[in-house]
């Protein structure tokens, strides 16, 4: 079973390996398999976090494999499942290269996919999920989407309301014709939005600061109108650019090999602060 879960996935031999020897829990896979049957995201949540406490992040692949079966149900096209299943493999990754041992425990993250609450489409990835955010964006009589309103304009989207997320997985370039087939995707996918809103390291307006205007991240930025939203912990560019768990002092002193990095670390030094940010784009037109 973990084998045929890992080959899914795309997961390498050595991971399923691990699986097969790791420890059981009978009675967590149980309420595992419970939470996935209800997309119950948290309480599946709850209870890797409790089997990490007791077996170490192998766990969370265990519960993903043993409810793999619910899971494949939410996913019946073998190539979109395929797709999104695979983002399994990043965070494995991520683990391997921070703790040195087979695992995954951004369970926050992974129970979107053992529940089949996030979708990838081509190069970026879906979730609907209530807007988080403190904005308001209004439609005029023409169809045009703005955050001011005014006489005449309706409310598309506020706080709690249901919204469609866009996420960016890494690992490929944000190709032009890649996105526009991906938003184009998700407009038939997810017909009953109008627009899709995002919020991430991507949509930082300081990035203009240290990236030409026609490299492929500040052009997809340009695609969206953005807001400010919250900061919590640690800029996101952080960990994305450089590494996991690094502070702005680890970030500077951090042996740059990328240009991003260098101009990050330069950028730093003038005293330009990073933020993630939020962002709206239509559909359709």
């Amino acid at each position: 079973m973990y084998e045929a879960f890992c080959r899914d996935v795309g997961l390498a031999e050595p991971v399923w390996r691990a699986m097969e020897q790791a420890p059981k829990d009978c009675a967590l896979f149980a309420r595992a398999k419970i939470a996935v049957a209800g997309r119950d995201q948290e309480s599946f949540k709850t209870v890797c976090q409790e089997g990490m406490q007791r077996y170490g992040a192998v766990f969370t692949l265990l519960a993903l494999a043993e409810c793999y079966p619910v899971t494949k149900r939410y996913y019946p096209d073998p190539e979109v499942r395929h797709a999104t299943l695979s983002d399994i493999a990043i965070w494995v990754r991520h683990y391997e290269q921070r703790a040195g041992a087979i695992g995954a425990d951004n369970v926050s993250w992974l129970c979107h996919h053992a529940c089949g609450s996030i979708i990838r489409l081509g190069r970026l990835q879906y979730e609907e999920a209530p807007f988080p955010f403190a904005v308001t964006i209004f439609r005029d009589r023409e169809g045009r989407f703005s955050l001011s309103g005014g006489e005449g304009m309706d409310v598309v989207l506020k706080g709690g309301m249901p919204c469609l997320r866009l996420h960016i997985p890494e690992g490929e370039p944000l190709d032009e014709r890649e996105v526009d087939d991906s938003l184009a995707w998700a407009a038939r996918w997810f017909s009953r939005f109008p627009i899709v809103v995002c919020d991430s390291w991507l949509l930082d307006p300081a990035l203009s600061q240290v990236l030409s205007p026609d490299s492929r991240i500040i052009r997809f930025q340009k695609r969206f109108t953005l807001f400010p939203v919250p900061q919590h912990g640690l800029p996101q560019i952080y960990e994305r650019v450089f590494g996991f768990g690094l502070c702005e002092q680890d970030v500077l002193s951090f042996p740059s090999a990328t240009t991003l990095q260098k101009r990050v670390q330069e950028a730093l030094g003038k005293g330009i602060r990073f933020h993630s940010w939020g962002g709206f784009l239509a559909l359709r037109a």
